[in-house]
């Protein structure tokens, strides 16, 4: 199975890498990107595996950070909606749900 994910879960990606390369270094952006792809290459050999938080929507933790994954399964593709800091409410991802990008 493969992922894609929308353009605010991109933006929100990128923004993460950011600001753990400006506040704690290479190493641990490096850490964090790669804990981010582990976690999607989890999801994507046993996408059902993760809790279900609303009905076609499941999300799992980032191992080493506090981070989750929300997504959905169309088809034989992981739709990745949000890479959530665990500090942010649920509304901010939620809307995307509307219109996925």
């Amino acid at each position: 199975m493969t992922y894609r994910l929308i353009g605010p879960a991109k933006i929100e990606y990128r923004d993460s890498i950011l600001y753990y390369l400006e506040e704690a270094g290479s190493q641990i952006a490096s850490d964090f990107d790669e804990a981010i792809e582990a976690t999607l290459g989890l999801i994507c050999e046993a996408p059902i595996l993760a809790k279900q938080i609303v009905p076609d929507i499941r999300q799992r933790f980032v191992d080493g950070f506090p981070f989750s994954i929300i997504y959905a399964v169309e088809d034989d593709e992981v739709v990745v909606l949000s890479v959530k800091h665990d500090s942010r409410a649920d509304e901010h991802w939620q809307a995307r749900l509307q219109n996925p990008q």
